[in-house]
Parts: C-alpha cells; structure tokens; sequence
C-alpha cells in the first residue's frame, strides 16, 4: 500500500511542474497543441510554464535564436498547459491546432504579423504601424489600432473568424 502512495504522490508532483527563464529576447511566438500562451507586452522578459492535470500532456518548449516554440504532444483531456511570456520585442505570432494565444495588455512595436491556423485561437490589442494578419481557419479577435494592414485568406478562411470591429486601420488591403 505504501508503493501504491508513494506512486500516486510521484504522479501529482510531476502533474504540477514550473519552469522559468528570464531575459530572453522573444521575437516570434509559435504555439500549437492544446497550449495557452498568456503575453504581456513589458519587462522585464520572463517565460514561465504552468501544467496541470492528470495525466499532464507532454510538452515541447523550444527556444532559440528569438522563436519561442510551445506545443503539446498526446491525446487532451481537462488538462492545462499555460505558458505566461513577457517581452518588448514581439513580432510574429503564429497559431495552430487547438492552440489559443491571449495577450494580456496591447502589444506595441513596428510591425507585427499574426497567423491563425486550424482550430486555433488569439485575442489581443495591438498598437503597430504595420500588421500582417493570415487567416487558414482559427479564430482572431483584434483591436487596437495600425497604420497599415494587410488580411491574407487562405484555404480554409472560411471555417474561422476574424474579428476587427475594434481595429481602427488607417490603410487596408484585402488579399
């Protein structure tokens, strides 16, 4: 009985696992799986990782050369992957499978170039001179405000939504 403990205690502590990197320079952010990347637009630059549940999925954080890469690997249930990052130097957000990406406050820089694929989702407000928004399904809720914008449909636009009304656009163009 005393085993059967000790494993079930193993499994829960390994269930909850926290990491943390500081000072890294995050320019492009790729999230795919069922991982939640919550970005807050300030310093000083953290990535921290939450998971929780029973069994936690695997997941494959990479970093390297500015591209953060976050994804899950196995079948989801209820659990909770969570990776909490905070940078001034964003500048491509790339989302995928069941993926969601939420930014917290507005993401201010140059240009910014966003793509939605698949079943995945973001929301965020941006504050940009130039935006690049690619749609292939996936869902995007935009506001804020860009001086120019480009919206590239792909293939499977249609199975997504993409969310402007709190956008204000200077100059638009439709691809």
């Amino acid at each position: 009985m005393k085993k059967l403990d000790i494993f079930i205690f193993l499994l829960l502590l390994t269930s909850y696992s926290m990491a943390q990197s500081d000072g890294e320079v995050v320019e492009t952010i790729v999230v795919g799986g069922v991982a939640e990347v919550y970005f807050t637009h300030q310093e000083p630059r953290k990535i921290r990782k939450e998971i929780s549940g029973k069994p936690a999925p695997e997941v494959i954080v990479s970093f390297k050369d500015g591209v953060l890469e976050v994804n899950t690997n196995g079948e989801a249930h209820n659990e909770v992957v969570r990776i909490y990052v905070s940078s001034l130097d964003l500048k491509n957000i790339v989302v995928k499978d069941a993926a969601q990406f939420h930014g917290i406050n507005s993401i201010n820089s140059k240009t910014l170039a966003i793509k939605v694929d698949d079943h995945g989702s973001a929301d965020m407000e941006v504050n940009v001179d130039n935006l690049e928004i690619i749609m292939s399904g996936g869902d995007l809720i935009i506001s804020g405000k860009t001086n120019n914008c480009v919206i590239k449909k792909l293939n499977d636009y249609e199975r997504g939504t993409l969310d402007t009304r709190n956008l204000i656009i200077i100059n638009q163009k439709l691809h």
